[in-house]
């Protein structure tokens, strides 16, 4: 019994370690051939690329031209072209843009030979003058055939590895078996004996072959592929010229633009008092003199008297010097009445006197009541021109003398 269970743990092993492949005796690969012909020339502005597929003589001719910049490979779209056969220039060819980039060029070459081309092209880039050479006419594409055999020797079939897999088995079987006392180890160590057995198997069946066409083994990397140019008009892949230049190292870091003393200055409140209104918001520009904030002065009952006592004492002057003008107007106007017997002295001293008193009127007038009585609010400014900062206190709030409301900053400087 355990003999058979030996054995069926042994295939299993045995038949992984060469994966169960037929190779047979030779395997053949066939490399895919070309699909079409084509015929490629570059300047300085232009790359041309012609693409056909075989072309008989005598018979119409079907050819698609794909214009790009050279320098970008951007289609060439709305471009003028003309096109005629350098051997042969009795030799017709027709031209039409079938798409962005594509013309399609069509005419009839007689003989079986190849031919140059000349291509004049002309568009937003420039006018220029390409030759296209080696447009073969007659020619047959080639039906290449790469064909790889692989030998495999006796000792790399798979009958081969299942007898020595049995054979291995039975032996180490054969040596445990003596101890009957020990047939559960035996048989868990000899499991374990041949999993090394079957993983070196798996590792050393295929012994270095090559399945892949042209001996490249699956694993290898390509550095280069193929895009057809109609992928690449599709897709808009473009070029960028390498040129030499100088490269400035940069780093990328989050900051908080400050800027220097004469571009930062603070608003304080000169004495104590409650602001009652703002006139300028948050990363707004203002200029100097700008009125920031109104602050209601903090006055106690002492002050508050001594405000009233001033606003009487400034009207009664007012009234007084208002009595002195119409006094020296009443004097004035009467002396004039009688100017011709009004002595000249009494005149020049009466007008004196209204003019003194018309100055003292005037200068009392621009000072209305309005603001000697407004004298508790007084005005917050920018003292520079700048971004108006966060406010430190709000509508409402009471701020005392010499503290900050907020900050201006010219970027400036």
């Amino acid at each position: 019994m355990i003999r058979n269970f030996l054995i069926l743990l042994l295939v299993p092993f045995s038949l992984f370690a060469h994966g169960g492949e037929d190779h047979g005796d030779t395997k053949k690969a066939t490399v895919k051939p070309a699909a079409y012909f084509s015929s490629e020339a570059v300047s300085d502005v232009y790359e041309l690329l012609f693409k056909y597929q075989p072309l008989s003589p005598g018979n119409e001719a079907v050819l698609k031209l794909y214009a790009s910049n050279f320098n970008t490979n951007a289609p060439v779209d709305s471009a003028t072209v003309q096109i005629s056969v350098a051997d042969n220039p009795n030799i017709k060819l027709r031209v039409m843009q079938v798409d962005k980039g594509i013309y399609e060029v069509r005419g009839i070459f007689p003989a079986k030979k190849t031919y140059n081309l000349n291509v004049n092209i002309n568009s937003a880039l420039g006018p220029d003058l390409i030759l296209i050479k080696d447009i073969e006419i007659g020619k047959k594409l080639e039906v290449v055939h790469d064909e790889i055999v692989l030998t495999k020797h006796w000792y790399q079939s798979t009958l081969f590895y299942v007898i020595i897999s049995l054979l291995t088995g039975m032996l180490l079987m054969f040596f445990i078996m003596k101890k009957t006392n020990r047939k559960v180890a035996g048989a868990i160590f000899i499991l374990f004996c041949l999993l090394p057995t079957a993983t070196y198997n798996t590792a050393s069946a295929h012994g270095g072959e090559d399945h892949e066409v042209g001996g490249k083994s699956g694993g290898s990397l390509s550095g280069t592929f193929i895009v057809e140019k109609e992928s690449q008009f599709l897709f808009n892949i473009l070029t960028q010229k390498i040129e030499t230049g100088e490269f400035n190292q940069s780093t990328q870091v989050l900051a908080t633009v400050v800027a220097s003393p004469q571009g930062r200055a603070v608003v304080q409140s000169p004495q104590t008092g409650k602001i009652i209104s703002l006139k300028a918001i948050p990363g707004q520009t203002v200029g100097a003199g700008q009125v920031i904030a109104v602050v209601e002065q903090t006055i106690d009952a002492g002050t508050q008297s001594s405000i009233i006592a001033q606003n009487s004492d400034w009207k009664a002057k007012r009234n007084d010097v208002e009595a002195q003008y119409n006094a020296a107007k009443i004097q004035y106007d009467r002396l004039m009445k009688i100017e011709d017997i009004a002595a000249k002295k009494d005149i020049t001293e009466a007008k004196a006197r209204l003019e003194q008193a018309e100055k003292n009127r005037t200068l009392y007038q621009n000072i209305p009541l309005q603001k000697v009585q407004g004298a508790k609010y007084f005005n917050l400014v920018s003292p520079i021109t700048g971004i108006v900062g966060n406010y430190n206190y709000s509508v409402g709030s009471f701020i005392n003398s010499g503290e900050t409301l907020l900050e201006v900053t010219n970027l400036n400087k």
